[in-house]
């Protein structure tokens, strides 16, 4: 992974198609967009990455998802159209003071981005990796995370560590953390090792007593040997999936 310094003010979009083919061929809406930064050329593809990429024009007041997404793929006579809507969005946020943002790519192709300030704040997901790397003598690595709640998916920062087969992940979700572990059961689908947890960023103490007590429980951890179906992600939120990969244990 790369990080790129995007100047906002020199952001063109050379492409801005709301629906892509799928493998069978279908139209699908998966938006497929092209940022140019001069001579820099920058690939969004899909929902997620896009709204990565409009959550950072607008980090204090998000843009609603379904009005955006309505006008996108049930358009009307009257209705913008997505190029003119991305280059109003880019507008408003130059306007709001947004100058710089971070793109998080691999050889141009975006997998998260966050605008200047967010990504200063998200450096203290580093605190939490160094946490992991003492109290676990291994070395955590940080990746994104797709968080679900009530306003839709964000990716987020996230770091990880592994103990005794046990994936324990730190999510960064604003003014709190997100805690969850999880591990593979004998099924060979994906098991809750601990019931999901949310906690205040200035609670230093629970935070490390948190991540002491994950770290006895992965290491002591055996899956149930009863097999239970597997749980779709689609379908439920952040919280309410890793409750129910908890629930797995009974």
């Amino acid at each position: 992974m790369s990080l790129a310094v995007i100047d906002v003010s020199r952001i063109t979009y050379s492409r801005t198609k709301p629906f892509t083919r799928n493998k069978k061929g279908s139209y699908v809406q998966q938006p497929y967009i092209i940022v140019d930064d001069g001579d820099d050329k920058y690939h969004i593809h899909g929902r997620i990455v896009m709204w990565s990429l409009l959550d950072s024009f607008y980090p204090d007041d998000p843009l609603p998802r379904y009005v955006v997404e309505d006008d996108l793929y049930a358009p009307t006579i009257h209705t913008p159209s997505m190029y003119a809507l991305l280059n109003e969005f880019t507008r408003e946020a130059l306007d709001n003071g947004i100058d710089f943002l971070i793109f998080n790519h691999a050889d141009g192709w975006v997998k998260s981005v966050e605008n200047l300030d967010q990504y200063s704040l998200g450096c203290d997901i580093e605190i939490i990796g160094s946490s992991f790397d003492t109290l676990c003598n291994a070395d955590a690595t940080y990746l994104p995370f797709v968080f679900k709640d009530k306003r839709g998916a964000h990716l987020r920062r996230a770091t990880q560590v592994v103990v005794n087969n046990v994936t324990i992940q730190a999510v960064d979700i604003g003014r709190r953390w997100y805690f969850r572990a999880t591990t593979t059961g004998t099924d060979g689908n994906t098991i809750g090792v601990i019931s999901p947890i949310s906690i205040d960023k200035k609670n230093n103490q629970k935070i490390i007593l948190s991540i002491e007590s994950m770290i006895r429980k992965a290491s002591i951890y055996s899956p149930p040997l009863k097999n239970k179906p597997p749980i779709p992600t689609t379908h439920y939120l952040s919280v309410e999936y890793d409750d129910l990969l908890f629930s797995r244990n009974w």
